[in-house]
């Protein structure tokens, strides 16, 4: 599968599943699966779920700082139309931030 089928993937399950763009969203999903492979009562699969769950927990984390972070930075913009107008120049035909 080429970049192209990937990217296309990736684009479909953000359409569908939305809330793994949201760190906390993601976390919950991470400790969903963490749950899940507890329940197959073996060694490896409580070694691989308690990952994932870690993993989860430390997503959320980051996520509450990340998320109080970026309120700080918004707070700091006065001008909503100058926010809109820098989007706009860096989203992607499918709407998502590219680098510029």
């Amino acid at each position: 599968c080429s970049f192209r089928c990937v990217t296309h993937i990736r684009m479909s399950v953000l359409k569908n599943a939305t809330f793994l763009r949201h760190p906390i969203g993601r976390s919950l999903f991470y400790i969903f699966l963490g749950t899940i492979s507890f329940s197959q009562a073996n060694i490896p699969s409580f070694i691989a779920g308690g990952y994932v769950v870690f993993i989860g927990i430390a997503w959320a984390i980051v996520g509450v700082f990340l998320e109080k972070r970026l309120e700080s930075v918004f707070r700091g913009f006065d001008d909503e139309e100058m926010l809109i107008q820098i989007y706009r120049e860096h989203e992607n035909e499918q709407g998502m931030l590219d680098e510029k």
